[in-house]
């Protein structure tokens, strides 16, 4: 949703209007919030005394706010959280009570159970056009003078809400020339996604079909460990060779197969980026930059994808192993209960979620992107934006396109936004993993990849 929201009205995230003139019986009633809860309290008593509730929080609701009865705490909360784009963490197991006592203890459990209770992002959008629209008519004058002020066409955010929703209800924002445009880079990444899958070294791919057993070690066999990242990332074959990707789950990994599938995956990254032409677009050391910062990120989604496929109980490998949650089958201490934890937050999701090809693609186009990273120039954060902008737009049409609800579709998107969050978090908790790893000499992981485990595994 980058590039999508801007910064609410007031830092409390309430909307106070005082009319021109008292308004007339037909007119719209603009109330401040202190007016509507004692109208509120009188209706209720009025009706015998029953009280809205928020279906976020269970605290008492004066009304509707995007699409359900939500109170003033939680309409301002998904307000912000929607404009700017944010994304939490959650630091349990994504599984936090929302109620109003405690709601702000857990605010990627509180964003979820927004969207799980139907807010609709798109009219915080449409709040903004409107917002945006009203501010350019007031800009361009027209020769109006101070008798024709706007205000009396100013209505409260809930019947702005209203309004588009009624207006916008059978398709999403944009032209059919935009929309095809956003359909096509769409497209144009699940063939990329494909391609690079599927990129295999010719004369190996025959042999490597053959090999069984211990051999299919070979891949990351004999790698030196003295590699630069810069080489690395460059010459990626310099850290393994492109052997078949056949994440079938089929066997529990041992000790060799981690450390082969997190060269192999290194390699897919560094060739997912590189033939990608957003990428293309930032200088060399910008390049590097994001690929030190998004690699951790990156795999841990492939190999939540791979595990949602081939319904293994565990971290799925390229090499048709995995690595599995239960501890007693485990090669290498998992400390931080990593495996576990991603079945939870992001394979159970994504079996539910029932995601194709495309949006797995487009996705991985976020998660590179995703992020403002400081160290980037300054043109650097201009192209990171603008992709990451161009990348979520394609995610909206795309599925807008296929989710015929709209309401459905905004709950999904939500549900595919929360699983950046959810990757981010599996590499901070990946880090107790990797200096136990050092302190033990368990895993030789190479000169190469220290830069990743500096800019990714820390917090």
């Amino acid at each position: 949703m980058q590039q999508l929201y801007s910064s609410e009205p007031s830092s409390s995230g309430e909307i106070k209007l005082e009319p021109a003139s008292p308004p007339s019986s037909d007119a719209v009633a603009v109330s401040t919030p202190s007016s509507s809860r004692k109208r509120g309290g009188a209706a209720a008593a009025a009706a015998g005394g029953s009280v809205l509730v928020c279906v976020v929080c269970a605290d008492q609701a004066f009304g509707k706010h995007y699409g359900v009865n939500a109170c003033n705490g939680c309409k301002g909360f998904f307000r912000r959280s929607v404009w700017n784009n944010r994304t939490y963490a959650c630091r349990f197991d994504g599984n936090c009570a929302i109620a109003k006592e405690h709601r702000n203890v857990c605010r990627a459990c509180r964003l979820r159970q927004c969207f799980n209770s139907g807010m609709n992002p798109r009219a915080v959008q449409s709040e903004r056009e409107l917002a945006q629209s009203r501010t350019k008519e007031e800009d361009d004058g027209q020769g109006r003078g101070d008798s024709e002020s706007p205000q009396p066409e100013v209505a409260s955010v809930e019947v702005q809400t209203d309004r588009i929703k009624t207006e916008e209800r059978s398709s999403p924002p944009g032209d059919e020339g935009s929309v095809g445009r956003m359909l096509d880079v769409a497209n144009r990444l699940r063939v990329h996604n494909f391609r690079i899958l599927s990129r295999v070294e010719a004369p190996l791919a025959a042999a490597y079909s053959a090999c069984s057993g211990p051999n299919r070690h070979s891949g990351g066999g004999g790698v030196p460990t003295q590699v630069s990242f810069t080489d690395a990332f460059f010459s990626p074959t310099l850290i393994s060779i492109r052997t078949p990707i056949t994440p079938t789950g089929a066997t529990i990994a041992e000790l060799p197969d981690v450390l082969q599938d997190w060269r192999r995956c290194f390699t897919l990254f560094a060739d997912w980026c590189s033939s990608l032409t957003e990428f293309g677009g930032l200088c060399a050391e910008d390049q590097l930059v994001v690929a030190k910062n998004r690699f951790g990120p990156f795999y841990w989604w492939i190999c939540a994808e791979w595990s949602a496929k081939a319904g293994c109980n565990g971290v799925c490998y390229a090499n048709g192993t995995y690595f599995p949650a239960e501890k007693a089958l485990q090669c290498l201490p998992d400390v931080s209960q990593t495996a576990e934890k991603m079945m939870n937050s992001l394979v159970r999701p994504l079996v539910d979620l029932n995601i194709d090809e495309t949006e797995k693609a487009v996705m991985s186009g976020i998660i590179v992107f995703q992020d403002e990273l400081t160290a980037l120039t300054e043109e650097g954060k201009a192209t990171l934006r603008e992709a990451r902008a161009l990348f979520v737009k394609s995610l909206h049409h795309y599925v807008y396109s296929k989710v015929k609800d709209n309401t459905l579709a905004a709950m999904r998107i939500g549900n595919l936004t929360l699983l950046l969050a959810a990757a981010t978090n599996l590499v901070h908790l990946t880090n107790d993993n990797v200096e136990l790893n050092d302190v033990l000499h368990i895993v030789d992981w190479g000169d190469w990849s220290a830069d990743i485990r500096k800019h990714s595994y820390s917090e």
